[in-house]
C-alpha cells in the first residue's frame, strides 16, 4: 500500500510539472491576445452593436431621386451655423462682461432661430452666487447672417446649459434621471413662454449601445419637470425631437460597418480595407437641421469611405420617422467637394480667410444644388467676425457652379441667392425658338412690366410666353423684346410656367 501511494504521488507531481509550462504558455498567450487585440476588438464590438441599433430604428430604406429633395424659398434658406450665431451674440449682448453659455436651435414667434443664453456678469471670472444665472436670451433667425434682425430678450433663468454646477441644465437633468445621458439643453417657445428642452438617451452598461431616446421639458426658472416624450410622441413645438449625439454616433457606426448596398453589416469591414459601400460623415457633427417643405428636418450626409468626394447615403431625421436614402446611383459629389469648388478661384483677401461653414442640399428645378454661403472670417481683438461676401450654387451631379457676390445693403445675401437662382433657372430652362406671330401690348402690374408673346415653332405649334422685364439679366435682352416685330425669328429660354428667363 505504501509503495502504491508513493507511486500515485510521484505521478501527480510529474503531471503538475508537465502541465505547468503549458498552462503558463496558455495564460501568457491569452494575456497577450487581450493586450494586443483587446483595444481593437472591444471598440469594434461596441461600434457594431451601435450600427445594428441604427438599423433597428430606421423607418425605411430606399433609393433617393431628385424629387426626394425639396425646393426652398431663397429668403427661408438657413445660412448660419452655431459659431456664426455665437459671434453675433458676442456683439449684441447687453453686457460685454457676460458669458454666452449656450447657442442652440429653437423656435421663436414661429421662426426657426438660434437662441443664445447670456449669463449675469461673472464674479471674479466665475459663475457663482447671483452671477450663476441667465439674464437674457438673444434670438437670431437662421437666415440672418449678420444679426440685423437679432432680438435681445431680458429673461431670467436659473437653469440653462452652460451654467455652473447643479444649475447647468444638463447636470440638473442628470440629477433627476441619473441613468440617462443628456447632451443638449436648448430654449424654445411654448404657449408664448420660453421653456428648456433636453434630449437624452440610455447607454446600456458594458455594451456602449444607445437606446430609448427621450425629450424632457423643464421650467427654466424653477427646474421643475413639465413633460416627458419619446421622439415620435413629442408635440410640434418641440423642434429637436431626436438627440443629435444619439443620431450622429449611431449613424457613424452604421457607415463604418456597412458592407453592401442593402445595408448588410460586416464586423471585419475595414480590416484591412473598407467595403465600397462603407461611408463616413461628410462633416464633423454633421447632422444639419434645416427646413424641408415647412418641417424642421435633420439631414445627415455621408461620403464614400474609399472616395470622399462622392456622396454615398443620407439619413433624414423627420418628426415621426428616420429615413435612409441611398444616393450612390445619382453620382453626387460630397459637401466638402462642393465647398472646395465654391471657394475655387476667389481673389485673395486683405485680411482674414474664406470660410464656407455650411452646405445644404436642395432642388432647383430638375437639378440638385449645394447652397453654400461664403464668409470672410477674421478677428478684431477678441471678437470673431463672419462677413458674407459670396453665395454659391454648386451642381451636385456635374460640378458646375454659380457664384454671386454679396453687396453691403440690408438683405444683400438674399439678393445674391435670388440672382444665383435666376441663373440656375436659365441653365435648367426649356428653349423655345420660332417665329413671332403675336405681340401683345405691355401692361404694368405693381410697377413691373409684363408682355405676352406668341411664338410659332418649326412644327407649327404655337406657344404663349410671358416676359417679366425685371427677370431679364441685361438691357440688351430688354431691347430685343421691345424691338421684336411680328414675323421676326425669336429664341427664348423659359421655365416650367413659360416665363421668359433669357432672350437669345
Amino acid at each position: 500500500v505504501h509503495e502504491l501511494t508513493a507511486e500515485k504521488s510521484f505521478l501527480r507531481r510529474m503531471t503538475r510539472q508537465r502541465l505547468r509550462p503549458a498552462v503558463s504558455i496558455f495564460l501568457s498567450g491569452l494575456m497577450l491576445f487581450a493586450f494586443v487585440l483587446g483595444p481593437i476588438i472591444i471598440p469594434r464590438g461596441i461600434g457594431y452593436l451601435r450600427a445594428c441599433e441604427m438599423l433597428n430604428i430606421l423607418t425605411r430604406s430606399e433609393d433617393a431621386t431628385v424629387d426626394t429633395f425639396p425646393e426652398i424659398n431663397p429668403s427661408d434658406l438657413r445660412v448660419t451655423t452655431r459659431e456664426i450665431a455665437e459671434s453675433i451674440c458676442e456683439i449684441r449682448k447687453s453686457s460685454a462682461a457676460s458669458w454666452i453659455t449656450s447657442v442652440n436651435l429653437g423656435m421663436y414667434n414661429g421662426t426657426l432661430s438660434w437662441i443664445c443664453t447670456v449669463s449675469e456678469t461673472p464674479w471674479f471670472n466665475m459663475l457663482v452666487g447671483s452671477a450663476n444665472k441667465i439674464r437674457e436670451v438673444i434670438v437670431i433667425p437662421i437666415n440672418d447672417p449678420v444679426g440685423q434682425h437679432a432680438t435681445v430678450i431680458p429673461f431670467k433663468m436659473n437653469f440653462a446649459e452652460g451654467l455652473w454646477w447643479w444649475q447647468d441644465g444638463l447636470v440638473h437633468a442628470s440629477d433627476v434621471f441619473p441613468f440617462r445621458t443628456f447632451t443638449r439643453a436648448y430654449v424654445t417657445a411654448y404657449n408664448n413662454e420660453l421653456v428648456l428642452v433636453t434630449t437624452s438617451y440610455f447607454e446600456v452598461p458594458f455594451t456602449g449601445v444607445f437606446k430609448d431616446p427621450r425629450v424632457h421639458v423643464w421650467n427654466p426658472e424653477t427646474g421643475q419637470l413639465i413633460a416627458e416624450f419619446t421622439p415620435n410622441d413629442a408635440p410640434e413645438w418641440v423642434v429637436q425631437k431626436w438627440d443629435e449625439t444619439y443620431i450622429e454616433v449611431l449613424g457613424d457606426s452604421l457607415g463604418d460597418f456597412r458592407w453592401s448596398r442593402d445595408n448588410d453589416l460586416n464586423f471585419w469591414n475595414g480590416i484591412p480595407r473598407a467595403s465600397d459601400r462603407s461611408a463616413d460623415p461628410s462633416e464633423w457633427k454633421g447632422l444639419r437641421y434645416q427646413m424641408w417643405d415647412g418641417e424642421l428636418t435633420g439631414v445627415y450626409l455621408f461620403h464614400n469611405k474609399n472616395n470622399p468626394s462622392i456622396l454615398e447615403f443620407i439619413i433624414i431625421v423627420k418628426k415621426n420617422e428616420l429615413l435612409f436614402y441611398k444616393v450612390d446611383h445619382l453620382n453626387m459629389i460630397s459637401p466638402q467637394e462642393a465647398k472646395s469648388i465654391a471657394l475655387s478661384g476667389l481673389p485673395p483677401l486683405e485680411r482674414g480667410t474664406y470660410q464656407s461653414p455650411i452646405a445644404l442640399l436642395y432642388r432647383v428645378g430638375d437639378n440638385l444644388y449645394y447652397h453654400i454661403p461664403v464668409y470672410q472670417y477674421y478677428k478684431t481683438g477678441e471678437h470673431i467676425h463672419y462677413l458674407p461676401i459670396y453665395f454659391a450654387l454648386v451642381n451636385a451631379m456635374d460640378r458646375r457652379f454659380i457664384r454671386e457676390a454679396v453687396g453691403e445693403h440690408e438683405g444683400a445675401l438674399v439678393s445674391a441667392i435670388e440672382a444665383a437662382y435666376a441663373k440656375a433657372a436659365i441653365e435648367t430652362g426649356r428653349k423655345i425658338n420660332g417665329t413671332l406671330v403675336e405681340k401683345y401690348e405691355p401692361v404694368v402690374i405693381h410697377g413691373e412690366t409684363r408682355q405676352w408673346l406668341t411664338i410659332e415653332q418649326p412644327d407649327k405649334t404655337r406657344v404663349n410666353v410671358l416676359v417679366k422685364f425685371e427677370l431679364l439679366q441685361t438691357d440688351e435682352e430688354r431691347f430685343k423684346i421691345v424691338s421684336l416685330k411680328v414675323g421676326d425669328p425669336v429664341t427664348v429660354v423659359v421655365d416650367e410656367n413659360n416665363v421668359v428667363l433669357e432672350v437669345k
